[in-house]
């Protein structure tokens, strides 16, 4: 028997890989959930079900969890590692199935009915910037060293918004930045890209106004014409849904398509694979 049973950290074998397997199912399904374990909640788990199972163990029974080497030769079998997760709210948890997010069918009916091109399809997509750096690179430090500093600005600094827009096709709208000042300067846009546009504003947020500045930036690049309709597709902030953004769409022949609401944290493919700050 001791051959179908499972290393502990001492190389004890006792648990069933059958048990085994649906440990990992488990902890695989909990963090679909956004519930993952920590590493000390997953020990604990692992030593409570050997304690509640009955099962012979050599785990540290002072503290009550799992041996570290265990774990770790647990996640190498099952294929687990740690990753450090995205905050994500509860509204956005629930919002999120099959019943509400019904947007590829609308998609698909919108691509098909205007017969649009990759190039046609544009995905935008905005982002705060902080004018403070908020994570610290590493640095070289000799052997031994317990402690290393590295001086920082104790300003909050603010956020400049910047907006992006692309097709799947590879065309690129330059950027288009929203800075929190009364009055914008020349310097502000020092360094940036071509083509790049930037305002200014006192909260440096995206508002109606704002977009529409920002949708004639977009037509700028994106020429839009009755032989090259654009398909837009954005979140569906109120400042994007205004009665003067959608009558100017119309005029110069885009279509906005929206993305449900607490769904762009995984169907914006410009905040899952672009805007990732």
């Amino acid at each position: 028997m001791e051959d179908t049973l499972y290393y502990s950290n001492h190389h004890t074998r006792y648990i069933f890989p059958d048990e085994l397997t649906k440990l990992a199912q488990y902890i695989s399904d909990i963090e679909c959930r956004a519930f993952g374990l920590t590493k000390l909640q997953c020990q604990i788990l692992v030593y409570d079900f050997a304690e509640n199972n009955g099962i012979a163990h050599r785990f540290y029974k002072k503290v009550k969890v799992a041996g570290q080497e265990w774990l770790k030769k647990f996640m190498c079998d099952f294929g687990f590692s740690f990753k450090t997760p995205e905050s994500t709210s509860v509204g956005r948890l629930m919002c999120f199935n099959k019943t509400n997010v019904d947007f590829f069918s609308a998609l698909k009916e919108m691509k098909l009915q205007n017969k649009y091109t990759a190039h046609q399809i544009y995905n935008v997509d905005e982002s705060g910037l902080s004018t403070v750096p908020t994570r610290q690179p590493k640095v070289i430090s000799p052997l031994g060293t317990k402690r290393v500093a590295k001086v920082s600005s104790g300003e909050r600094g603010k956020n400049v918004t910047v907006v992006c827009g692309m097709t799947s096709s590879e065309d690129y709208i330059p950027p288009f930045f929203i800075f929190p000042r009364k009055r914008m300067r020349p310097e502000f846009m020092a360094g940036s890209l071509p083509g790049s546009q930037g305002i200014a504003h006192e909260s440096g947020w995206m508002t109606s106004d704002n977009f529409i500045l920002h949708l004639n930036h977009f037509v700028k690049y994106a020429k839009p014409s009755v032989d090259n309709p654009i398909l837009l597709i954005l979140n569906n902030h109120a400042s994007h849904t205004s009665l003067e953004a959608i009558t100017f769409c119309r005029l110069h022949f885009i279509t906005m398509l929206g993305f449900p609401p607490h769904t762009t944290h995984k169907l914006q493919p410009l905040d899952v694979a672009f805007l990732v700050l």
